[in-house]
């Protein structure tokens, strides 16, 4: 049931791997034409079609397909309807992707009628669409890690002046979310004789583990400290009272309010304290949105 939740938190989060340049977007459609063409070629049966028009029709598929997923988007949301790459969602984004296929397979059953001199009909295009659903899946994973190399390649975070941003914050003593920190948080637990209230200039982060979480914090003498109690991280995530705690991967949620510097290794992501080593990871789906808070500088390639 859990699961279930976590799906649609996902899904209602922002898409932040859609790259809006001409090349980026060449690529994914070039690929994924590509892949549409050896995926048909290897699964539909050959020996039933003409030599002279295998040729044709496969190519013909894939530059439907291009022109369709170019189109769709690079040349739609650029000129007609730009609202698409404004807070878009991941499941609005799957919708649109799924749109765009649908519309691909469309043009395609055309084309296929043409070439073959078949009739255009109602159930003929969905016994043609039914032959490719196979294909909806697999073709779905490649956009995306498509969008999502594409975005790693092409978006550089300059840690420094991340780290003066930072810097800047705390020397101010300028709370990044201008909320009230000096306020209390209760942590509610399902074992009623577990309590643990702090404010949340206290609180570090916390990391959550099936039923139970670990509250890193610093108690009233500035040392560290940390608690396990049983509860959900998507219990205090989803608690109204939290205003200072921010989601930077599955399991972690952290103050980006006591956060002094952000560090990388091997493409990934930490974020630092200043009384304690650990370190809290961001994971890719959080970078952009936590970076951002805390001051980032994004350089395209």
């Amino acid at each position: 049931m859990n699961y279930i939740s976590d799906i649609k938190d996902l899904l209602s989060k922002k898409y932040f791997f859609l790259e809006k340049t001409f090349k980026a977007n060449f690529i994914k459609s070039f690929i994924s034409s590509a892949f549409f063409v050896v995926y048909l070629f290897l699964i539909v049966n050959n020996e039933t079609i003409p030599l002279q028009y295998i040729l044709p029709a496969y190519l013909g598929f894939g530059i439907i397909l291009y022109i369709t997923f170019i189109g769709s988007f690079y040349y739609f949301p650029k000129y007609l309807f730009k609202v698409l790459h404004d807070n878009l969602s991941v499941k609005k984004y799957l919708f649109w992707l799924t749109t765009t296929l649908f519309f691909g397979y469309l043009f395609s059953y055309i084309y296929h009628s043409f070439i073959y001199n078949n009739q255009l009909s109602i159930n003929g295009f969905l016994s043609f669409v039914l032959k490719f659903v196979s294909l909806v899946f697999p073709l779905t994973l490649i956009v995306l890690l498509l969008d999502y190399i594409s975005s790693l390649k092409n978006k550089i975070y300059d840690i420094g002046a991340i780290n003066k941003s930072i810097a800047k914050h705390n020397k101010e003593n300028v709370s990044l979310d201008t909320k009230n920190l000096e306020q209390f948080y209760n942590f509610q637990s399902d074992n009623k004789s577990e309590k643990l209230t702090l404010k949340a200039n206290q609180i570090l982060y916390v990391n959550g583990a099936d039923n139970y979480v670990d509250v890193h914090f610093l108690n009233d003498e500035n040392k560290y400290e940390r608690k396990l109690i049983r509860s959900k991280i998507k219990t205090i995530e989803t608690d109204k009272a939290n205003v200072f705690l921010t989601k930077t991967h599955r399991s972690y949620l952290c103050n980006l309010n006591l956060v002094v510097k952000v560090s990388k290794n091997s493409g990934n992501y930490y974020l630092h304290f200043d009384t304690i080593e650990n370190k809290v990871p961001i994971s890719a789906m959080f970078v952009e949105e936590v970076l951002n808070s805390l001051g980032s500088v994004i350089i395209a390639k």
